[in-house]
């Protein structure tokens, strides 16, 4: 509510006016938006500074409407105004989220990692990075899923391709053969698409 956003009462703000607690600096970009509604516009949305009854400055967004009575002519503006400082507590409380999310990925005592649809390795974890038979250190740019003499022994390409030719899941089991006297590896597998809006893979 107005008085929750700003402190005054809905009273106090039709005695000192809408645009009273919008501030100075920002005042010539608000009354524009309102000649822009009176104008060719019916929709504007703009960023601005209020200032709370106690001082405190608030930066908000608002979307205004300009409302048309029976004959059309345009005679009433709506505005809808959030708080974007909350918005900006929720984008800061979403990246600790990921940050946790990617931490947690990393650390996994099982292989991780992220493939391009053309084979390119983008990301992986330590415990990806020790199945494919790679350095810790190994410089990802470097590297393509298609090329690695480990997956290559494993005959697990064709799955991968078979991922990034139907768009869906594919899991399974390969025996991979023991290379320079090492013991031999059983592993279960899945590739997993990541689909974009249009349908197309954008990472598996």
């Amino acid at each position: 509510s107005v008085e929750s956003l700003l402190g005054y009462s809905c009273a106090e703000l039709m005695e000192l006016g809408p645009l009273y607690p919008v501030h100075p600096d920002d005042l010539p970009s608000i009354t524009n938006v309102i000649s822009k509604l009176k104008g060719e516009f019916n929709f504007q949305n703009s960023r601005y500074r209020m200032v709370h009854k106690n001082g405190s400055l608030i930066p908000v967004e608002t979307a205004s409407y300009l409302i048309n009575d029976a004959s059309g002519n345009g005679n009433r503006i709506v505005n809808f105004t959030w708080d974007l400082r909350i918005q900006s507590k929720t984008e800061q409380a979403l990246a600790l989220s990921e940050q946790k999310y990617y931490q947690l990925l990393m650390n996994l005592p099982i292989g991780v990692a992220l493939i391009s649809p053309q084979g390119q390795v983008i990301e992986t974890n330590n415990e990806m990075k020790k199945i494919m038979g790679l350095p810790l250190d190994v410089q990802l740019p470097d590297l393509n899923f298609f090329s690695l003499e480990m997956m290559n022994r494993a005959c697990i390409s064709p799955h991968l391709n078979k991922c990034i030719n139907t768009k869906e899941n594919v899991s399974g089991e390969i025996h991979v053969k023991s290379a320079q006297n090492k013991p031999e590896i059983f592993l279960t597998y899945s590739f997993l698409p990541v689909l974009n809006q249009e349908g197309d893979i954008e990472i598996i």
